[in-house]
């Protein structure tokens, strides 16, 4: 196993320093691979049980006494965790949500050599982890940022796993871009084709809730509660402060243009309001949680998938 103990130090190959992979560091280790500036002896046996790319990379000519990779350092590190995990409690895959940017990694990787049951099961653990377009409504606080629904959606792009591009286009949709410069604009890291994608479904999301929130008593100052409500004396509703306190009725309605899903969520989850009747309270839960589902279900009429749309739906 690696010499953990080992403290990392610069070590000349050819005419290069290289350092000491700081978990995957075996001394008998009787192949070398060079991955950006690390050195990393590994056992040829297993590398060969586990994949033919990498053995025939052994078997190359090798004239300086180890064998260069063009991997991402991280990419390849874990990948060596799933073939040569360090101990048998520690799992071979991230399984902790926080973790989904690593099973990304993992799964570039993987394939690339072959050693598809590791790929295979690293997409099903990153299935639990991010919005789907099975499961649209999971674990959508993942997409914190800008940055995270970018990183997906070329992730995706590049191994072909569409069922994760909705999703992101959708969060790059309901992003609050007024904090980030146009230098910085995370979107130019997406191709221009995804750009148009993410812009032209941000416009068909809105235009959506528009029209079908647009209406609703608690969207419209002055707007009078529905025609359900039997307590037309000590019941607000639309009135005044009546789903929230009247000073918030900007941001709510700003609230619900960006972040739609997010927000007709809480509305549904709202502490009943003490100028609220009952009636009013079962109606306007009801009414968003419809509201909501029925965006989730349109969500494939509003962001195109482009070359990848075929394989949603079981084409080639």
């Amino acid at each position: 196993m690696a010499d953990e103990q080992a403290v990392p130090g610069p070590i000349s190959i050819g005419s290069v320093t290289y350092y000491q992979h700081l978990t995957h560091w075996y001394p008998d280790g009787n192949a070398v691979f060079l991955v950006e500036d690390t050195v990393i002896p590994v056992y040829r046996g297993i590398i060969n049980r586990r994949s033919s790319v990498l053995r025939a990379v052994l078997e190359a000519p090798d004239e300086i006494g180890a064998h260069p990779l063009d991997d991402n350092l991280t990419e390849f590190s874990l990948f060596l965790d799933a073939i040569m995990p360090q101990t048998c409690s520690k799992p071979r895959i991230p399984t902790d949500k926080e973790e989904w940017r690593s099973l990304i990694g993992l799964i570039r990787v993987a394939p690339k050599y072959e050693v598809e049951d590791i790929a295979t099961r690293a997409v099903e653990v990153l299935e639990e982890m991010l919005p789907t377009i099975q499961r649209p409504d999971q674990n959508t606080d993942v997409y914190g940022d800008p940055e995270a629904a970018v990183d997906v959606v070329n992730f995706a792009r590049h191994c072909h796993l569409p069922q994760f591009l909705r999703s992101g286009f959708c969060a790059l949709a309901t992003q609050e871009w007024a904090d980030y410069s146009i230098i910085a604009d995370p979107l130019n890291r997406l191709t221009s084709e995804d750009r148009m994608r993410a812009q032209q479904g941000s416009v068909r999301l809105q235009s959506e809730v528009i029209s079908i929130a647009f209406g609703r008593w608690e969207n419209c100052k002055g707007c009078h509660y529905h025609t359900t409500c039997r307590d037309d004396k000590d019941c607000w509703g639309g009135w005044g402060d009546g789903a929230w306190p009247r000073g918030d009725d900007e941001i709510r309605w700003k609230s619900l243009l960006w972040h739609p899903l997010d927000e007709l969520k809480k509305r549904a989850e709202m502490p009943k309001h003490r100028y609220m009747c009952t009636a009013c309270r079962d109606e306007f839960v009801a009414a968003n949680q419809r509201m909501r589902a029925d965006l989730i279900n349109k969500l494939p009429t509003f962001f195109s998938l482009g070359d990848d749309e075929a394989a949603i739906h079981g084409g080639g």
